[in-house]
């Protein structure tokens, strides 16, 4: 699936070797059965390695709500501010409800 979404070789081998590949892919393709679109589906891909990395998921266990927002604050405020990132208050928004997404999909919230 990471090569449907992705074009560049390397962002395929970025995505596809990063931890929890398999549930990762298990939420992409239940958004896709849901009738997600490839440029959201990219979306989902693109903020469940941010959300896996700044809660360190692949240790397991569940995680707060409160966590979530605290990682979510933290991505939006990081230095220096991503180059496309426009309006920060629905990036961390989106963020938030991706990772509640999945999380609750897995059974982790």
């Amino acid at each position: 699936m990471f090569a449907n979404l992705f074009k560049r070789p390397n962002a395929v081998e970025r995505y596809r070797t990063a931890p929890l590949a398999e549930s990762r892919l298990r939420y992409l393709r239940h958004c896709a059965d849901e009738g997600a679109a490839q440029p959201t589906l990219r979306k989902v891909a693109a903020y469940q390695l941010i959300i896996m990395d700044c809660l360190d998921l692949p240790s397991g266990g569940e995680v707060r709500p409160e966590q979530i927002e605290a990682t979510a604050d933290r991505w939006v405020s990081r230095q220096p501010a991503y180059h496309s990132q426009k309006d920060a208050r629905a990036s961390r928004v989106c963020c938030i409800a991706q990772a509640k997404h999945w999380l609750q999909f897995l059974g982790r919230l």
